[in-house]
């Protein structure tokens, strides 16, 4: 691929991942905490042996909702976090972080090379 295509691209994915309404970037939000959420709980289930389908027992679910939760299909609500630290006997604690306005972490879990992006783009992820 040479390097107009891969900016291209590049581009593209940048366009995608940026919210254009101040709604577009709450959703973009609660679904990045949402799966903060999805990725521990699976983590403290592998640590505790628990499968999905005992998990949804536990949590008084069905799988298929748990299913849905886990896709991203449906969003965590108050009443279910709460019955998950019960569950896994934790206290799940909401703590403010001030957030680098920048996306440049997500663009390097895909392993996007910055350097051949042009300065518009660059100034785009700065953003």
């Amino acid at each position: 691929m040479n390097t107009n295509s891969d900016n291209i691209l590049v581009k593209r994915f940048l366009d995608a991942l940026t919210p254009k309404t101040k709604e577009d970037k709450i959703q973009f939000e609660a679904e990045k905490i949402h799966l903060d959420l999805v990725f521990l709980v699976k983590e403290m289930m592998e640590q505790q042996g628990i499968n999905r389908k005992q998990l949804a027992e536990k949590l008084g679910i069905s799988p298929s909702y748990l299913t849905q939760l886990f896709t991203g299909d449906k969003l965590f609500n108050l009443k279910t976090i709460a019955k998950l630290q019960e569950v896994f006997d934790v206290k799940f604690k909401i703590v403010p972080a001030r957030e680098v306005k920048s996306y440049r972490s997500i663009y390097s879990q895909y392993r996007i090379d910055l350097s051949k992006l042009s300065t518009a783009e660059k100034r785009t992820i700065a953003a």
